[in-house]
């Protein structure tokens, strides 16, 4: 077995690893739960100055991803920066054993 194979082999086993671990290890949120006013001002709101008041689920569904939308209620630099007040969250599954796909959690505008 050539060293391309092993290093394919390998990283196809830690996708795997990470995909039935409860917890996909990630540098920020792993669920939409984890989305919070704070996250939301530092990284959506910091370049424009702007602050995060209130983050509030609307509705959502899981599955092979968690999916929710989020109303946030921004600050009046926010409005003037035209950050959405509406989000579409898709994180990791609730169960990571739902997937053998590992994913990060996106935030959209919808």
């Amino acid at each position: 077995m050539d060293i391309k194979n092993v290093a394919v082999k390998a990283r196809a086993l830690g996708q795997i690893a990470a995909a039935m671990s409860p917890r996909v290890p990630t540098r920020g949120p792993s669920k939409s739960a984890d989305i919070t006013v704070d996250w939301l001002t530092e990284h959506l709101g910091k370049s424009a100055g702007a602050v995060a008041l209130s983050a509030n689920p609307l509705d959502g569904t899981s599955g092979t991803t968690d999916r929710r939308r989020l109303v946030v209620q921004w600050d009046e630099t926010a409005k003037a920066a035209k950050l959405p007040g509406n989000l579409f969250i898709k994180s990791s599954p609730l169960n990571g054993k739902k997937t053998l796909t590992p994913t990060s959690t996106a935030v959209e505008r919808f």
